[in-house]
C-alpha cells in the first residue's frame, strides 16, 4: 500500500486533503480512474516485457522489426481521416 512514485504521492495528497475537509469535495470518479490506473499499470508492463522476451528469443532483429513497426503506426498510422483529407 504505499506510494511507489511522485504521481501516487501527489495524487494521493489531493485525495487525502480534499477527503479530510469534506468527503464529497473529491470527484470520487477521477479517483477511481486513477487507482484503476495503478492496478492496470504493473501487469500491462509485465505483459509488454514477456511480449518483448519472447520476441527476443525468436530473434533479436524481430523484436526490432516489430517495436519499429510499433511506432511507426502509433506515430503515423492512426491520424484521423480528416487530417488526411485536408492535406489533400
Amino acid at each position: 500500500g504505499l506510494p511507489v512514485s511522485t504521481t501516487h504521492v501527489v495524487s494521493g495528497s489531493m485525495m487525502g486533503a480534499g477527503a479530510s475537509k469534506r468527503a464529497n469535495s473529491v470527484r470520487w470518479k477521477v479517483a477511481l480512474d486513477i487507482v484503476s490506473a495503478w492496478v492496470f499499470t504493473l501487469p500491462c508492463a509485465a505483459a509488454v516485457g514477456a511480449v518483448s522476451y519472447l520476441l527476443a528469443q525468436i530473434s533479436p532483429l524481430v523484436l526490432i522489426a516489430v517495436t519499429a513497426a510499433l511506432l511507426w503506426y502509433l506515430r503515423w498510422g492512426r491520424a484521423p481521416r480528416s487530417t488526411k483529407l485536408a492535406a489533400h
